[in-house]
């Protein structure tokens, strides 16, 4: 399995430790609250993360999603992140998303 991030520039970081996850998720700012970073599993799964806390999860491969979940605290960004990097698919999609990109 391999994953990747983007960050805010859009800048890919392949196989992101826990540290560089959290550099990512404090690099964003409320000055720029359309700004995302992004963890991505095997090229298709991704969780895009907002400064407000808005987290949006999609397939760019099947079509699948997007779903989003709003005010979600980094720590519990980071465990959606690790659940993805793990493969946890099944786990992921049981929580509580709701449908669209919360946009």
């Amino acid at each position: 399995m391999s994953n990747s991030a983007l960050d805010q520039n859009g800048d890919t970081v392949w196989n992101p430790s826990v540290k560089q996850r959290r550099s990512l998720l404090g690099s964003l700012s409320a000055d720029d609250a359309e700004a995302c970073v992004s963890l991505i599993h095997d090229g298709q799964w991704s969780i895009s993360a907002f400064h407000s806390g808005l987290v949006c999860l999609e397939n760019a491969v099947t079509g699948e999603g997007p779903w989003h979940m709003a005010e979600i605290p980094v720590t519990k960004i980071l465990d959606l992140w690790l659940l993805l990097a793990d493969g946890s698919l099944q786990e992921l999609r049981q929580l509580p998303w709701q449908d669209g990109d919360g946009l």
